[in-house]
């Protein structure tokens, strides 16, 4: 990040205390606070220096993230999600449907191709990844089993470095995993 130096100005006037003007307009505004609000320069403070911003940067903050599911049945993947994962329905269109989670929303999307990534499309981060499990087994989700080198659950669960997690396909075949991680 660069930084860029200005001169600070601060201008009294009857209306209000002091108040900092900075731009490379200081100079006129000084003389408009003297002239039409009777305002008076108090102090200058040379080389005040503030961060600038380079083009695009900072540009994501405060944005939210969601991920995006593709279905080959929007109707099939939408009843999975709400009866079945607790999410609720929120805004619909024909390019897709949000889904919320407490905070946290994902979009399910029409799509022709029945291929997805062989990995963990959607994570879910719960406080209790064992009552998560039960939770949504007693709603009729199947957890994956995995037994590979590094990886391996038991009764549906790993246990990993980073904590204990879970994964299960939805009925578009997206794979979604639930972690609890470590404290």
């Amino acid at each position: 990040m660069n930084a860029s130096c200005i001169s600070t100005f601060w201008v009294r006037t009857p209306r209000s205390d002091a108040i900092a003007v900075d731009d490379a307009n200081a100079s006129n505004v000084v003389r408009e606070a003297r002239h039409f609000a009777g305002g008076s320069l108090v102090d200058r403070s040379e080389a005040y220096c503030h961060p600038t911003q380079r083009q695009g940067e900072a540009m994501l903050e405060g944005a939210r993230v969601h991920t995006t599911l593709p279905a080959m049945d929007i109707e099939r993947a939408k009843t999975f999600y709400t009866k079945k994962v607790g999410a609720t329905a929120g805004d619909s269109s024909p390019g897709g449907t949000f889904f919320m989670f407490g905070e946290s929303r994902f979009v399910i999307y029409p799509a022709s191709n029945p291929n997805r990534g062989g990995h963990t499309q959607m994570g879910i981060s719960v406080k209790d990844v064992g009552a998560a499990v039960r939770e949504l087994r007693g709603r009729g989700v199947t957890f994956e089993e995995y037994d590979m080198p590094g990886l391996k659950t038991v009764d549906g669960i790993a246990t990993t470095p980073g904590g204990r997690a879970a994964w299960f396909k939805d009925t578009e075949g997206n794979t979604i995993g639930l972690i609890q991680l470590s404290a």
